[in-house]
């Protein structure tokens, strides 16, 4: 794991203190290359079936630039009822030329409503999109960057990543994925916790002018590289 990190509760953009370790900084320091191991793990059952729903729907040969455009256009303001979600789904069906199916976009409705409410928040959308839809890495981010930055200046913030990085992880970090880490010693108690250490590994490594926002370049610059750690696993879904 990186030795360095940003200090929760310090200015936006600030550095830590030189040669303090993040594990003293913070009391969460999960083992990034031991996430990404059990994040890609196909044994469990939740994501085997969302790669099983991107393969047969029509959700897997749709961008997800397209298909977020077209379901937030079919929602109100910023939630997303189920009879709405097929209305959106069936234009995206009838797009590629693929047969309309209620009981797939049930089960597609049901895996991007995490918490149950029986509506799709934005960040509910955004997450399920990204992992069903078609689209390079570099497609789906910049999706990330559109969706974050509401005043277009092509910069996040701080708190942005964290708040997509734990929509993120609620799909990928699954109840036998924390078990196997906890197993493994990786003490991360959920979504949040995980969010908050990626993010600070992220600007640590990636916010180069120390100014609290990451641009487009900063970000793929982190994303990619061999050791961004616990994102990495989320990574291996979007291919």
């Amino acid at each position: 794991a990186r030795a360095t990190g940003v200090v929760r509760g310090a200015a936006p953009g600030a550095r830590p203190e030189a040669g303090v370790p993040l594990s003293r900084q913070s009391d969460r320091t999960p083992q990034p290359r031991a996430q990404t191991t059990f994040l890609r793990s196909n044994r469990d059952p939740r994501l085997d079936t969302v790669k099983a729903i991107r393969g047969h729907s029509a959700m897997g040969k749709i961008p997800a630039a397209t298909a977020l455009e077209v379901l937030r256009r079919s929602g109100s303001g910023s939630q997303i009822t189920l009879v709405q979600f097929h209305q959106g789904y069936r234009q995206l069906c009838e797009s590629v030329d693929v047969a309309y199916v209620q009981a797939d976009g049930h089960k597609i409705f049901t895996l991007f409503d995490k918490d149950g409410n029986q509506v799709i928040d934005l960040l509910e959308l955004l997450c399920g999109v990204l992992t069903l839809c078609q689209g390079t890495q570099e497609e789906k981010i910049q999706c990330v960057f559109k969706t974050f930055d509401t005043n277009q200046d092509g910069f996040i913030s701080f708190q942005e990543t964290i708040t997509f990085l734990t929509a993120v992880f609620a799909v990928v970090l699954t109840p036998a994925v924390l078990s196997s880490m906890k197993e493994m010693n990786v003490q991360v108690s959920g979504a949040r916790e995980l969010a908050e250490v990626t993010a600070e590994q992220c600007f640590a490594g990636a916010d180069t002018n120390v100014d609290g926002k990451l641009s487009m370049g900063e970000f793929n610059r982190w994303f990619f590289a061999s050791d961004s750690g616990a994102f990495a696993g989320f990574a291996s879904i979007l291919d």
